[in-house]
This record gives structure tokens, C-alpha cells and sequence, in this order.
């Protein structure tokens, strides 16, 4: 993280270290403050922490465990430092080192158009030099997608919408008896309503949700979204 906000400093940008590291981000956010105080608007991203969790876990769970942490952070940077990003004359930037955020990449520049967002993977074996050279140089280059580097070869995946064929006859997607319908999400709010929606007879829904439901907590909803 030095030697990249250092490259940036040489290239004309002010650059701040952020930690992301804790559960708790209220030292986050008071980072970003005292970064708006001192230098003004944060214009750009460069997500480095991708980077830490390469070798260190001891298993898939572990890595798992790792990412999901990383991302729930990274996630609350990018919440902290939105209004600065998309108020710019110009676009605001996001960068991650990691193709496993590049779902969030690609639907934070979606709704937000002002933000240009990448994934790089910078490769196994190449050099801290180098990494922070290509970070920077796609940093600077303000490229939107998913890029990646082999040695000194880049290759870029860019997601393009298909049109759809008009020409196919339209389909009756709603369930009908004997489906099962897993359902994500819990039970309430719009997930209850969209289940509602496609309740007919003979139709069996699986609900599940990651939250731990109270004693008698389940048999409430079940009955409240029947």
C-alpha cells in the first residue's frame, strides 16, 4: 500500500492508507473523514486487501471466511466514500485486486454511471514493482470490466448485454403443481410478496434465510406468509 500510494503521489494523485482491517468500522470511518479534511473528496479506490488473503488461509473454509470478511468491508468503504465518487466533474474510480468482487463491481457501475469500476488479477510471481505499476497504469487508464495479466500479457472479459430474440414464442414461467420453489431471503418483506405471487395449488416452497430465527420465530412467519 505505500509503494502504490507513492506511485500515485509521482503520477500527480493525492493518495491516503486506509485499513480495513476489524470487524468494527467506525475506525474506518473516521479515517475517511480525517482524509476529507485533509486532502478533500475521495475521487478514486484502489482496494489492495485481496491481495493479503492470497496463502493465508489454511482452507477453503478459511478462505471463504476471509473473502466474505474482505468484501463486507470493502463494501462499507465504498458506501463511506460513494458521495465523493459520483458529485466529481469527472468519473469516480474504483479498483479491486480480486475478480471475486467483480459482481460488485459491475453493479456499482451500473447504477451509478459517474463511477468507472475494474477487477484486476495481477497473476502469481510477478513482482511488488510490477503489480503496483499495472495497478496504477489501470488506475490511471480508467477502464470498466475485469483485466487480468499473465507475465506481461493482459487479457480483458467485458460483459456485454445480448439482445433478446423477439422471435421466440413467449413462455409461461409460473409454477404449477408439483413444483418445489426454493425461496432465499426469509420470509418477509418483498420475499413473502414474490412468493405470494407464485403460490397455486400443488406448488411447495423451501424457504431458507442465513439469519438465526428466535425460539417460535419460524412457525410465526410460516403462518403470518400463509
Amino acid at each position: 500500500s505505500t509503494l502504490l500510494a507513492a506511485e500515485l503521489a509521482r503520477r500527480g494523485s493525492v493518495a491516503g492508507v486506509v485499513s480495513l482491517e476489524g470487524a468494527d468500522t467506525s475506525a474506518l470511518e473516521r479515517r475517511i473523514r480525517e482524509l476529507r479534511a485533509e486532502h478533500g473528496p475521495v475521487r478514486g479506490v484502489v482496494h489492495l486487501a485481496p491481495l493479503g488473503l492470497e496463502g493465508e488461509a489454511d482452507s477453503l473454509a478459511g478462505w471463504r471466511e476471509e473473502t466474505r470478511l474482505s468484501t463486507k468491508r470493502f463494501f462499507r468503504l465504498l458506501q463511506l466514500a460513494l458521495p465523493d465518487l459520483v458529485s466529481g466533474p469527472g468519473p469516480g474510480r474504483v479498483v479491486s485486486t480480486s475478480s471475486v468482487h467483480r459482481g460488485l463491481l459491475a453493479t456499482l457501475g451500473l447504477e451509478h454511471t459517474k463511477i468507472r469500476a475494474s477487477a484486476i488479477e495481477l497473476g502469481a510471481g510477478s513482482s511488488v514493482e510490477a503489480r503496483v505499476e499495472r495497478l496504477v497504469d489501470e488506475y490511471v487508464a480508467g477502464g470498466e470490466g475485469e483485466f487480468g495479466y499473465d507475465g506481461d500479457a493482459r487479457t480483458a472479459r467485458v460483459a456485454r448485454p445480448a439482445p433478446l430474440d423477439a422471435s421466440s414464442p413467449p413462455r409461461d414461467g409460473r409454477p404449477g403443481p408439483g413444483w418445489v420453489v426454493l425461496v432465499t431471503g426469509g420470509a418477509r418483506g418483498i420475499t413473502a410478496e414474490v412468493a405470494a405471487e407464485l403460490a397455486g395449488p400443488g406448488v411447495r416452497f423451501v424457504v431458507v434465510g442465513r439469519s438465526a430465527a428466535a425460539p417460535g420465530e419460524a412457525q410465526e412467519i410460516d403462518a403470518a406468509t400463509l
